[in-house]
């Protein structure tokens, strides 16, 4: 944060009005947050850090989109590796609500993935940044997963049903299919809150709850009845357990591909001369 004070005799001084004399604050720039004053002795609070190795380099190969606390430059790149690694913190944005500073592990990575920057032409982006993983996994999102659902390799009618299910937060990484390594889940360890939606995370759009979604396909007033729609199915998890209230939701998607119904006349009249 800048603070901008008056100068102490000489020059600008001179010009300094009664409200802004010398010394005293003109003026403030930047961020700030609440500081909550300790009574009494102070009690620090150790947290365990997970291992560089297998642990954060499995979470970066596996579920970086996930974990990382900032968005990251390819969700699916090509290829990417770790180039330097170190320990330190993370910082909300200003404006977001933080109780503490993160402990995270600093990645600075190598990625390579394709972009589309015109119709039909491909490009290779090679991105080297930093990624900030958390060093504990109280601090992570909760794990959201569309873990099954219908054949969404076909294109569905309206009115017909499609059932979604949502890989179980609750349990360890590991039980769900990721590396041996991650014994932990992503959290505080729940409860977890399971929402769907369709098209976009708005009230008026909100499908169901629970960790299985059996959903009736509906048009919803989406654009165009001649060609197929495409339709986004959101699942939002919450960790209601969740101290850190910037890090306790987390969502997935997929998409469908919905035929509108075509209408034809009901009576057919033949003309002749």
């Amino acid at each position: 944060m800048k603070v901008y004070v008056g100068p102490e005799g000489g020059g600008q001084a001179q010009v300094a009005t009664d409200a802004a004399a010398n010394g005293a604050i003109w003026g403030a720039m930047g961020g700030w947050r609440r500081i909550q004053e300790q009574q009494g002795p102070v009690v620090q609070q150790l947290v365990p850090v997970l291992p560089y190795e297998p642990q954060i380099v499995q979470l970066f190969y596996q579920l970086e989109p996930q974990v990382a606390l900032e968005q990251v430059p390819f969700d699916n790149p090509t290829s990417k590796e770790v180039l330097t690694y170190t320990l330190g913190y993370w910082e909300e944005s200003t404006g977001t609500g933080q109780d503490e500073l993160y402990p995270a592990c600093v990645l600075q990575a190598r990625y390579e993935g394709v972009v589309t920057p015109t119709v039909g032409v491909t490009e290779t982006v090679v991105v080297t940044d930093y990624t900030y993983i958390p060093a504990n996994e109280t601090y992570m999102r909760p794990l959201a997963k569309i873990a099954s659902h219908s054949d969404l390799s076909r294109s569905f009618w309206p009115g017909q049903v499609i059932t979604f299910t949502a890989a179980d937060a609750s349990k360890p990484l590991a039980e769900l299919g990721y590396h041996e390594s991650l014994t932990f889940t992503l959290g505080s360890g729940g409860p977890y809150i399971y929402n769907w939606y369709r098209g976009s995370v708005a009230g008026e759009n909100w499908i169901g709850a629970g960790r299985q979604l059996t959903y009736t396909v509906t048009l919803a007033g989406e654009a165009g009845h001649e060609v197929p729609v495409p339709q986004n199915i959101i699942l939002v998890v919450t960790d209601a357990g969740s101290d850190h209230a910037a890090q306790n939701t987390s969502s997935d998607s997929t998409q469908l591909t919905i035929v509108p119904p075509v209408f034809l006349p009901l009576v057919l009249k033949n003309f002749s001369s």
